[in-house]
């Protein structure tokens, strides 16, 4: 039956006081129980059923639901339940650290430590970045000249290629898998420099 945190595969069609409206109707919806992607109302509806059961889940929506048209009103769902597969987690320690590449769990969590520091420094050197060029922007009179746009888009190349790296993907590897080239890729990044 399901439980938290099963996925699920269901149909439904829903209404609102008891009218169908345009894409009320669903099928084979995969959906992973306590994803909150659906109203809690519902799930709630769904816990214990299994596959192949049938119900009507009803309710009403909230008042202060962000969808003023249906907010206050009664929303129901014939649902079936086509499958239920549980979600089984593995262990989060040594050995599964190992499966990844890691000596063990600690070292892979000084990793992720490491690359959370590193992104956080990064969009605040970004955020810096951009709080400069725009008080820059404010002084400038004029058009921007095309050498200072070539120069920009050349930089946001280098950004993006040390992007790639930190990925652990080869820049000339990324470009063969889109089947373009850095002259391409800096072009586009030279038509985004010439509006930032």
């Amino acid at each position: 039956s399901i439980g938290s945190g099963d996925e699920v595969t269901i149909s439904f069609d829903s209404y609102i006081d008891g009218k169908g409206y345009e894409g009320s109707s669903v099928e084979h919806f995969a959906y992973q129980m306590g994803s909150r992607a659906l109203p809690a109302s519902f799930e709630a509806g769904l816990l214990g059923m299994r596959a192949g059961d049938r119900k009507k889940i009803e309710f009403k929506v909230p008042v202060d639901f962000e969808n003023e048209a249906i907010a206050g009103k009664i929303a129901s769902f014939r649902v079936v339940v086509e499958d239920v597969g549980s979600c089984i987690l593995p262990d989060i320690d040594d050995a599964f650290a190992q499966t990844f590449g890691y000596k063990d769990l600690a070292e892979w969590r000084e990793k992720i430590r490491v690359q959370i520091a590193q992104e956080k420094k990064n969009i605040y050197e970004t955020s810096k970045e951009k709080r400069v060029r725009e008080e820059l922007a404010k002084l400038l009179q004029g058009e921007i000249s095309p050498d200072m746009i070539t120069a920009q888009s050349y930089r946001l190349l280098e950004a993006f290629k040390q992007e790639v790296s930190q990925q652990q993907i080869a820049f000339e590897e990324y470009c063969r898998f889109l089947n373009t080239s850095e002259d391409d890729i800096r072009k586009e990044m030279e038509a985004h420099a010439a509006v930032m």
